[in-house]
């Protein structure tokens, strides 16, 4: 593991779920916690000293990809994916990434289906920051 910005965290990630839900309905519960402490730490993992994930974009891409696959909440995955994605991006980088609705929907499908990895994701990132 390397660095780690503290707002990246389990609490952090449980707390956008509730939010996200407060917007847009569903049931707020964690079924993998576990599956939370992976998401918090892969967007910083190593290989050989080298990170897995060396741009902000790979980054965010890393953690809302686990968080879409892991499915750890009872409703809500995919949008607190895709809003931690962002966030984590905007504290990185200071950039915003501003996709319409349905890019947002065909992405986080395309991720949950396995069409794309992280590097498409990745791009799909960085072709929407503003």
């Amino acid at each position: 593991m390397t660095e780690r910005l503290p707002p990246l965290t389990v609490e952090g990630l449980i707390k956008l779920n509730k939010e996200v839900l407060h917007y847009g309905g569903g049931l707020h519960a964690v079924l993998y916690e576990d599956g939370l402490h992976y998401a918090v730490d892969r967007p910083w993992l190593t290989f050989g000293g080298e990170p897995q994930y060396p741009t902000p974009y790979g980054k965010a891409a890393a953690l809302m990809e686990v968080l879409i696959r892991n499915h750890p909440f009872a409703d809500g995955n995919k949008r607190t994916a895709f809003t931690a994605g962002a966030a984590l991006l905007l504290l990185l980088t200071g950039e915003r990434i501003n996709p319409p609705t349905d890019q947002v929907v065909a992405a986080c499908l395309a991720v949950e289906r396995k069409d794309w990895k992280t590097a498409e994701l990745a791009a799909w990132f960085r072709k929407y920051v503003t």
